[in-house]
């Protein structure tokens, strides 16, 4: 009799689960809907009403919606959610998270960025938050902008850090090294390092510069894919963005067909 009344228990409890999920997710798929449907002058304020709701998708729509705008008009949106008694703990963090975020990216300033990046990494509070330590280092180091590393030595005890670290200094090594940026990316793109060749195309994409443009050429003509399929996938993708960017600083249209 006990085994039957527990797998009767566990049947409801699955079931009551599932039609719980299945609920949420169509009021997800609803809220969705209709913020696409409502003017832009009505969406913040609907918005505001996703991040106090008990579904969890929603709320979690609602910061990335709010961070994807870049607008200093949404951060009293998620000022409020900062509010002791508007949500629980993991929510306020989440919130707090995307709203430093959110800070950042309204600067317009790539310096004025580069100093409040340095400012939050040196704050106290950051180690409370592995996800924004994680993605502030990041930042700093995509920045393209030369720093004093010694503020990153508080961040060695991590180990999950070490390799994060490691290429951040190694950025900031040739930000010292090639301050002018054609050539940062130029060296960037020729590194040892695969996460740097990377990051060196993706500096190129921030220059309107025939240099840029002559070197992305050459070393597209020149790849022999020895950095892998996916490398040069990537190259092409670059160098295809940079002439709709700035078609003028190219020698022709580049003849790649994306499929």
């Amino acid at each position: 009799m006990k085994q039957l009344l527990l797998a009767i228990l566990l049947h409801t409890l699955v079931y009551g689960l599932e039609d719980q999920n299945r609920d949420e997710q169509k009021d997800f798929t609803e809220f969705q809907s209709t913020l696409k449907t409502l003017p832009l002058t009505e969406q913040a304020g609907f918005l505001e009403m996703g991040i106090n709701s008990d579904n969890g998708n929603i709320f979690y729509f609602c910061l990335q919606a709010l961070l994807e705008r870049k607008s200093v008009g949404s951060l009293p949106l998620l000022e409020m959610a900062l509010e002791p008694h508007m949500l629980s703990e993991d929510r306020r963090r989440l919130a707090y998270i995307h709203y430093m975020r959110l800070r950042y990216l309204t600067l317009s300033d790539p310096k004025e960025r580069s100093v409040w990046l340095l400012r939050l990494l040196a704050s106290k509070g950051v180690h409370d938050y592995p996800v924004l330590m994680d993605w502030a280092i990041d930042e700093y180091g995509d920045s393209g902008l030369a720093g004093d590393v010694s503020i990153f030595e508080r961040f060695e005890k991590y180990e999950w850090l070490s390799v994060k670290l490691a290429l951040l200094r190694e950025k900031l090594s040739l930000n010292a090294r090639y301050p002018h940026p054609d050539e940062l990316v130029i060296q960037a793109i020729q590194h040892k390092e695969l996460a740097i060749r990377l990051w060196g195309l993706a500096l190129s994409l921030r220059r309107d510069s025939e240099i840029v443009a002559q070197f992305l050429w050459r070393w597209y003509e020149q790849h022999n894919l020895v950095g892998g399929r996916r490398e040069f996938e990537i190259l092409e993708d670059t160098l295809l963005q940079h002439y709709k960017l700035w078609p003028k600083r190219h020698p022709r249209k580049p003849d790649i067909q994306k499929q």
